[in-house]
């Protein structure tokens, strides 16, 4: 009987002490991604997922559009019966645009740097002595930057992407006739005439449709508008002309 009262002594000594360690364990590992529960005489380790948005920020744009535009005539009294002249013997035709653009967005704004070639095209007819008809063309080298907003983007199949910036551009070549100011009836070559400006300024604003956002490649369908905000023509002529253009680009979306 002795023996066993001693060896029961020993047991619950031995249980007791191992209890008390259980319960006495510290946990140094102190992180938000980690719960710890409790059941005694356990604590059971259960890692939480925590799933991070990660958005591409870097895409490149190449696309062509395009389009319709006017001319806004301007100008002083002086060139009242040119104006009226030139309306008469001018008729826009359209143009087009070829380019690419870098787009850089984080999150939902947008930056983009572009380059882009664009040809404006119209229709020449006058009647003096002679009929003298043709096609005058303007073709400019653009630079462009834009801020826009990204909507929708997180949308699987469709989004949308409201932009507007400022656009520059260099005259590389001209063709074509026009009228000479001094005499109404006279026709000459856009070269002699040498009134177009070389440096053109314009603002830009579309909104462009955005296909298949979970793909590398997207595809986009943009309208658009443009003015010019400085004349076309020079300035030492003292006549003003800006165009208007309204057109629709398409292309695709490249994601870095």
């Amino acid at each position: 009987m002795q023996r066993f009262l001693s060896t029961l002594t020993i047991l619950l000594l031995f249980v007791y002490f191992s209890d008390a360690q259980t319960d006495s364990t510290s946990v140094e590992e102190d992180e938000d991604s980690v719960v710890y529960v409790y059941e005694d005489p356990l604590i059971i380790k259960k890692t939480i997922e925590q799933k991070e948005e990660i958005y591409q920020k870097w895409f490149f744009e190449l696309g062509g559009s395009g389009f319709k535009f006017t001319n806004d005539h301007l100008l002083c009294n002086q060139f009242t019966s040119y104006k009226n002249t030139i309306e008469q013997c001018t008729k826009p035709i359209g143009g087009y645009t070829l380019g690419g653009t870098l787009i850089y967005n984080p999150k939902n704004i947008s930056y983009s740097l572009g380059a882009s070639y664009s040809s404006y095209l119209e229709r020449f007819a006058k009647t003096s002595d002679s009929i003298v008809k043709g096609i005058n063309q303007y073709n400019y080298i653009d630079l462009s930057g834009n801020l826009g907003i990204w909507i929708f983007r997180k949308q699987k199949y469709v989004s949308f992407m409201l932009s507007g910036g400022l656009m520059i551009s260099r005259l590389i070549n001209s063709k074509g006739y026009t009228i000479d100011y001094l005499d109404l009836t006279k026709v000459i070559t856009d070269k002699s005439a040498g009134r177009d400006a070389e440096w053109v300024g314009s603002t830009k604003f579309g909104l462009k449709m955005i296909f298949l956002n979970n793909m590398p490649v997207k595809i986009f369908i943009e309208p658009y508008t443009r003015v010019n905000f400085t004349s076309v023509l020079s300035y030492k002529d003292n006549y003003y002309l800006r165009r208007w253009a309204y057109g629709v680009q398409a292309g695709i979306i490249y994601t870095f």
